[in-house]
């Protein structure tokens, strides 16, 4: 793998892990939301929701773009094909947390 081939590799893996740390957030507290039983906790929880879902959503919306241009530098298949499913996931998880996505506290 030539130089620029790994710094690129280093930067998606910078990429990847970077986005799931911004996920991870948001899932746990959807999964707090479904387990509240007071009304006033539940809305608390969801606006706590909509605000990491946006931010996520905009995480991904930079995250996206980087992987597309750094896919110009890669030159492997198997590079490529790697790029192409953290690309593929990061749009998968963007659509799926774009509705509960708020940026109102």
């Amino acid at each position: 793998m030539a130089a620029t081939e790994k710094c690129v590799a280093r930067e998606l893996l910078g990429t990847s892990i970077g986005f799931r740390e911004v996920t991870d957030q948001a899932i746990v507290v959807g999964q707090i939301v479904g387990e509240m039983k007071s009304a006033d906790d539940q809305s608390a929880l969801r606006r706590h929701l909509g605000v990491a879902a946006h931010r996520v959503v905009a995480t991904s919306e930079n995250d996206i773009q980087l992987v597309n241009d750094f896919m110009t530098s890669l030159s492997t298949p198997e590079a490529i094909a790697t790029a192409s499913v953290l690309r593929d996931k990061t749009i998968e998880v963007r659509d799926l947390l774009k509705p509960f996505a708020s940026e109102k506290w």
